[in-house]
């Protein structure tokens, strides 16, 4: 089951690629529940003055922030390029994988300012990955992480993308730092998506079977 937050498509998203996505995320077929937060916004952000998350993934493994790349991606001598399906080139320093990476930790500080380490929206797994879906991205560089890229020939839907980046960085995690983040019942999952219309409540969520 798959909630989509908002479940209508705002008109000012021009990507067709994350247009394309947003409505294969809401009508995704699934065992697993999640809870998708479209164009999330951060006015809190460790880098840069705002921030913007195209699709946060709330789960039973965590939160997995993805960001979505349409068109044509190229990597070349340190520039990132984006063509979009007009042909018009967008050039930038910043890439999509030290944008995500970004975005995941201020989400993850705005909580952890706010609730405490200690909570469990601030001690669960955070996760996050790149989605291409109009492109076969074959560049590597040191920058690249094959495995949280999805691009035309390696995205296979929702459950896939979750599952193996969630794996990438609880490894990544227990490799450098002998540790890895916690899941989330459903109560946290539920207090989580309510982060983008009021502040949360720092409440303990019971345990389920109470």
């Amino acid at each position: 089951m798959v909630e989509m937050l908002p479940d209508l498509l705002a008109p000012e998203i021009k990507s067709k690629a994350e247009a394309d996505l947003f409505h294969e995320f809401r009508d995704y077929q699934t065992n697993e529940r999640y809870i998708v937060l479209h164009s999330l916004g951060l006015s809190e952000h460790v880098n840069n003055i705002f921030g913007e998350i195209d699709f946060v993934v709330i789960c039973s493994s965590g939160v997995l922030c993805i960001e979505v790349k349409g068109g044509e991606v190229r990597r070349d001598r340190g520039i990132w390029e984006f063509v979009n399906r007009y042909g018009k080139i967008t050039q930038k320093s910043e890439g999509p994988f030290q944008q995500v990476q970004g975005n995941m930790q201020s989400l993850r500080t705005y909580l952890l300012k706010r609730l405490g380490k200690w909570d469990p929206l601030v001690s669960c797994q955070y996760a996050s990955c790149v989605i291409m879906p109009d492109c076969d991205f074959t560049y590597r560089g040191i920058e690249i992480i094959p495995e949280i890229l999805f691009d035309k020939t390696s995205y296979h839907g929702l459950d896939e993308t979750v599952a193996l980046s969630f794996s990438y960085w609880k490894r990544v995690l227990q490799s450098q730092y002998g540790f890895e983040g916690t899941g989330l019942e459903d109560c946290e999952m539920d207090r989580l998506a309510n982060t983008h219309c009021s502040l949360l409540s720092a409440t303990p969520c019971l345990p389920l079977s109470l």
